[in-house]
């Protein structure tokens, strides 16, 4: 198994369907990792997006939410509002030594979205380290919306 392998999910060919709780699971691909992402609003898939990429880059289950930094974004569609918060919070990661857990939506737009990502600050002796990951990517790259759930997939570049 690789250490990034991980489904909280249900299967592939069941993807769209209200009633569903939000969840993630981790994509394979021959060079990056992907990760996919479903809640009950684009909000809430967002949140569960961050989770995944909390997951990616370290054991989730070592951090503790006792700090929160604020990210924000704008953009012209979903699609960029995705790339533009997660890529804010692997900065928050490699930039500044935050180990994020969970990202809470403050305020959301077809524009916009305002967020606090909680966790806290990096430390060696606690946090094992699981994949470098280089950058968020537009590649295959999507945000679905179907009855009563938004679907995110979204690949990181390792």
């Amino acid at each position: 198994m690789r250490p990034f392998e991980f489904s909280r999910a249900r299967p592939s060919s069941d993807i769209l369907g209200a009633g569903m709780e939000p969840g993630y699971r981790i994509l394979e691909h021959p060079a990056d990792v992907g990760i996919q992402s479903w809640g009950a609003t684009f909000p809430e898939a967002l949140s569960m997006a961050v989770e995944g990429l909390a997951f990616v880059l370290l054991d989730p289950t070592m951090v503790e939410a006792v700090e929160q930094r604020m990210v924000s974004a704008s953009a012209d569609d979903s699609e960029t509002l995705v790339v533009k918060v997660l890529s804010e919070v692997l900065y928050l990661f490699d930039g500044e030594l935050f180990a994020p857990k969970s990202l809470q939506v403050h305020s959301y737009s077809r524009e916009s979205v305002s967020a606090s990502v909680h966790g806290e600050p990096l430390r060696a002796e606690k946090h094992r380290m699981r994949v470098d990951v280089k950058a968020v990517t537009y590649h295959q790259l999507s945000v679905q919306q179907g009855p009563g759930e938004f679907i995110i997939t979204v690949y990181l570049d390792i």
